[in-house]
């Protein structure tokens, strides 16, 4: 209590700090301008500045609350949920094979239907003992604004470790806003996608640390928790975890060709990857997983990352790599001679299949009425009604300008960022 009370007192003595008595004979006071800036230039004036943001997105996220009544949810997929979780809540568990879809045959519910269900039911169970008046229905309908405004400050400590509170500020205040970002997050859209970006941005926060971290033993901590969160990702959201591990798996096979990859980067990034699998194969009771492609993307870039480490083999391509006309990286010598054997070690042990791949590059979006029909496989089309220039106007040119300028930021010499920024501009754009 002696702690809580010293605090208490500090907090206190620097708010009056910014103030100052004119006169000690009467109590007229005056903000001291000096200190006032001086508390303004610190980094707390950012925390201060994201709560109206935060406010904003919750504000944006509740407009439909009249016409939701308390007892109405938006789309399919969240009254699944919300059934799943209101068997959780009133028998302790949840059926695995759902009889009430594809009648007759029923389904077998995915990693995701039943990790979501059980966070919701849990969380409600938390909520219900602190406000006994909450019905269950009403957390369903709350819970996507709970979890976005949660979300953001994640969104914000993340972009903080690489651009600073500036950039993090006006990056959160984008996402609280825009309109493709508020219909599945926002009141009555209790599906996984709300709870998923949590665990998104909080693993993208933690992997940001652990990559900056200086420390072997911060590196650990920070990648195992990424790791774990990363996993978490992955059972709320199965299909929308493919961009954080390609994201990162990207990052750091272009650190591992650009720029020297450090020790403590190494020891965390293995840490991550240890983590996650670990914790999804015990969850998922099997390793199956990862036979998917994005999880051979993973194990490919940590075969990649020791592969560079290997003094004989980093040696060895570096010769080949002189040898040639034009002069390749010795790191890229290895990337393509890994990438070639485990295609072929992937074909003939039946993990990838050629047809498969290609089917997947030319037709992304699938090729039967099934897919066509999920609001998720809509084609990226840059003009048209559904374009993204119609969707997004000037903030997508905002958005594109930032990445270019995100890109030359990651490398210390600014030729190489350049001309690595150039690359990305031009395959970005032969794609429009």
């Amino acid at each position: 209590m002696d702690d809580i009370s010293d605090k208490r007192k500090q907090i206190v003595s620097k708010f009056k700090g910014l103030i100052k008595s004119e006169d000690k004979s009467d109590e007229t006071i005056s903000i001291d301008r000096e200190k006032v800036i001086k508390f303004l230039k610190t980094n707390n004036i950012y925390w201060i500045l994201l709560l109206p943001i935060l406010a904003l997105a919750y504000f944006v996220r509740t407009r439909n609350l009249s016409h939701l009544q308390s007892k109405y949810l938006l789309g399919l997929d969240p009254y699944a949920f919300f059934r799943y979780s209101q068997e959780i809540v009133q028998t302790g568990t949840m059926v695995t094979h759902d009889m009430m879809r594809y009648v007759p045959l029923g389904y077998n519910l995915r990693m995701d239907y039943r990790f979501v269900s059980y966070v919701l039911a849990y969380a409600y169970k938390i909520i219900n003992l602190i406000m006994p008046s909450v019905t269950q229905i009403e957390w369903h309908i709350i819970y996507p604004v709970v979890a976005t405004v949660i979300s953001l400050v994640f969104l914000f400590l993340f972009v903080k470790e690489i651009f600073g509170e500036r950039v993090a500020l006006v990056a959160t205040a984008f996402l609280a806003v825009i309109p493709g970002y508020i219909y599945r997050t926002g009141a009555g859209f209790a599906d996984h996608e709300a709870i998923a970006m949590v665990f998104m941005f909080a693993a993208l926060w933690l992997f940001a640390l652990m990559w900056q971290s200086k420390k072997t033993i911060k590196s650990i901590i920070f990648g195992s928790s990424a790791g774990i969160i990363s996993a978490f990702m992955y059972f709320s959201w199965p299909g929308g975890y493919r961009f954080l591990i390609v994201s990162l798996v990207g990052l750091a096979i272009l650190s591992t060709i650009l720029t020297k990859l450090s020790k403590n980067q190494l020891i965390g990034y293995l840490s991550w990857f240890a983590s996650f699998v670990i914790l999804s194969a015990i969850a998922l009771g099997n390793i199956n997983f990862i036979k998917e492609l994005e999880n051979l993307a993973l194990l490919l870039s940590v075969v990649i990352l020791l592969a560079n480490k290997i003094k004989p083999l980093k040696n060895l391509a570096d010769n080949i790599g002189d040898a040639l006309p034009y002069k390749i990286p010795g790191e890229l010598i290895i990337l393509g001679g890994i990438a070639i054997i485990a295609f072929i070690v992937g074909w003939a042990l039946g993990l990838t299949d050629p047809s498969f791949v290609i089917s997947r590059l030319l037709h992304p979006g699938g090729t039967s009425r099934f897919a066509f029909t999920v609001s998720e496989n809509q084609q990226p089309y840059f003009i048209g009604g559904n374009g993204w220039w119609s969707g997004f106007g000037w903030t997508f040119l905002l958005a594109f300008f930032g990445s270019i300028y995100m890109v030359i930021k990651m490398f210390k010499s600014l030729k190489v960022g350049l001309s690595i920024a150039a690359s990305y501009s031009i395959f970005f754009i032969i794609f429009i």
